[in-house]
């Protein structure tokens, strides 16, 4: 009796141990992708509602690649090879929505083509769309208390919130996601992951523009100011989101929160 309860008590803490590092590495990913999104749309003039598209779409990157990783990591490679490519075509007009545009179209094309093993793309669109709704929300609760809490302003504090408090309830929400979508099981899974697919790998071909941009400064002054300041400002972020993605990770395991792909 004693061996098996420290056998069980030992799969635990690796279980524990596993799920904090995933959780850590996801935020180390997420924390300069939101960072980047947030400075770009603080360009368009949205003020503190920046905060609400960056963290949408951070969020469901972040959703895809814990939950759905094989699809992140194809949409990903997508991305990253088609917006390298469009960068390095002499004579094309290199602005950040061709980029995008391209990655998009890329990635909906992968997404018809590739074929993925079913239990990859299970709940695929519900998964993403968990990531999307809670990201926003977390996001607009950050521009509403910027005003009267200074701290959110905090890069730091304001990745450690959202990689913590929206993985929490990307976990508790999933299954409401997932009984909304459940209609759609049905459909064939390249019309379910070739949307995701196009989204993830228009943000991928996105940020290799906004690197490539960074380490070249060769764009308009006003968005050259924004995405300058953005490798400053990373290593807090990135310090945050690992830290909190930890925590989160582990404090999951512990409460017996249930995997992704267990729901």
């Amino acid at each position: 009796m004693t061996t098996a309860t420290n056998a069980a008590a030992a799969a635990d803490k690796r279980h524990v141990l596993m799920r904090a590092m995933i959780w850590a590495i996801i935020g180390v990913i997420y924390a300069p992708l939101y960072i980047a999104l947030e400075a770009l749309f603080r360009l368009a003039s949205l003020g503190a509602w920046s905060f609400v598209p960056a963290a949408a779409l951070a969020g469901g990157a972040g959703a895809m690649l814990y939950s759905a990783r094989q699809v992140a990591i194809a949409a990903s490679l997508i991305g990253v090879t088609t917006g390298s490519i469009l960068l390095l075509i002499p004579g094309v007009d290199q602005k950040l929505w061709l980029s995008a545009l391209a990655g998009l179209l890329a990635g909906l094309a992968g997404g018809f083509v590739a074929r993925f093993p079913r239990l990859c793309t299970s709940h695929v669109l519900a998964k993403a769309l968990a990531g999307i709704s809670t990201g926003a929300l977390c996001g607009a609760v950050l521009a509403l208390a910027e005003p009267v809490v200074p701290l959110v302003q905090l890069d730091a504090a304001a990745v450690a919130f959202l990689v913590s408090v929206s993985g929490v309830l990307y976990n508790t929400i999933l299954p409401f996601w997932i009984k909304i979508f459940f209609r759609i099981d049905d459909v064939p899974r390249r019309w379910k992951q070739a949307p995701v697919i196009g989204i993830v790998a228009m943000l991928t071909a996105a940020s290799v523009w906004i690197v490539y941009k960074s380490i070249s400064g060769n764009v308009s002054e006003p968005m050259a100011v924004a995405l300058m300041g953005v490798p400053d400002r990373l290593p807090m972020a990135l310090m945050a989101g690992a830290l909190s993605g930890a925590i989160t990770g582990a404090l999951l395991e512990v409460f017996r929160f249930p995997w992704a792909l267990d729901v």
